[in-house]
């Protein structure tokens, strides 16, 4: 028994250890990556609260008098009144890829403050016209462009201030 205990605090260590390897290693921008296909992610499981752990404590809006409560409660909203009969969603988001298959997002990291970006991401939205999930049942509503900026906090990057650019008319939120 001291054994299995023993060894399995050591293996508990090497996965610790290796995680946070990879997480010192990692750049910034991979990791704002990363809250933005948590994001993405999030939106198309209808997960608001998802969406929500991206935001910083004190998100903003900046064209906008919206918080990251009111965002939460719009998201919770537009989740439960759009969900189709099926159970399947009605919205989904998409940010487009590179060739490399990355996130197709400029960020700009602030030299004199290295635990701060700003950044541009456009997405589509897609309207599932049929029922369950199938890809020929989406329907695209067009894109949208966000400025934002990102701060490091609670151990990783959340978006701090977001700023609708453009959108489609036809993206009903």
């Amino acid at each position: 028994m001291k054994k299995i205990i023993i060894s399995g605090s050591l293996i508990l260590g090497l996965i610790w250890l290796g995680y946070f390897l990879v997480l010192t290693f990692t750049s910034d921008e991979t990791k704002i990556r990363w809250v933005l296909l948590e994001m993405e992610a999030s939106f198309n499981d209808a997960d608001a609260y998802g969406v929500r752990d991206q935001l910083a404590e004190d998100f903003r809006v900046t064209n906008r008098n919206v918080d990251r409560n009111t965002v939460t409660l719009f998201l919770l909203r537009v989740f439960k009144d759009s969900k189709k009969k099926d159970g399947s969603p009605k919205y989904r988001v998409e940010i487009p890829r590179d060739a490399e298959g990355e996130l197709d997002v400029a960020i700009t990291l602030k030299p004199t403050d290295p635990k701060s970006a700003s950044l541009e991401v456009t997405a589509e939205v897609f309207e599932n016209r049929g029922s369950g999930r199938d890809s020929e049942n989406w329907k695209s509503l067009g894109h949208f462009q966000v400025e934002a900026t990102c701060e490091f906090q609670r151990g990783s990057f959340r978006v701090k201030r977001a700023k609708k650019v453009k959108g489609s008319p036809d993206i009903p939120f």
